[in-house]
């Protein structure tokens, strides 16, 4: 049986899916547990992207699948790794970005490095941009 969904509308037709791998910032979350009498377990904010990955396609008007580009950063630590993703989606304005665990942690440890280390984000990581409804 077949899910999915061909969304044939002409601002959504390329595709960018992102994919991101996190390491839990061990160092920070210790220093939190001895402030907080009853502290929370490891969650989002004590993490750093590590690796991330993006490919790209495109529906054709006839329906078809059209392979774009895979490209992945895992060197030089998050805000390379953040940097160089940043600029390969402002080269993909019209791309319409899927993510695997996006909204739940992956955009908000994105974010959270993007404020860390003074990265602008692309307008496909901005919640609520006017241009983007």
């Amino acid at each position: 049986m077949n899910y999915t969904t061909n969304d044939n509308r002409r601002d959504r037709r390329s595709y960018a899916v992102l994919d991101v791998e996190l390491l839990n910032a061990n160092d920070e979350y210790a220093a939190y547990k001895k402030q907080d009498p009853r502290p929370a377990e490891l969650r989002w904010p004590f993490r750093r992207v590590c690796a991330a990955a993006l490919m790209t396609f495109t529906v054709t008007e006839d329906g078809q699948f059209e392979f774009g580009h895979f490209e992945s950063w895992s060197e030089g630590g998050e805000a390379v790794i953040l940097r160089e993703l940043f600029l390969r989606l402002r080269m993909l304005p019209d791309y319409q970005l899927t993510t695997w665990g996006g909204l739940s942690c992956d955009l908000l440890v994105i974010r959270l490095g993007a404020c860390e280390h003074g990265l602008r984000l692309p307008r496909q990581l901005v919640h609520g941009a006017r241009d983007r409804g």
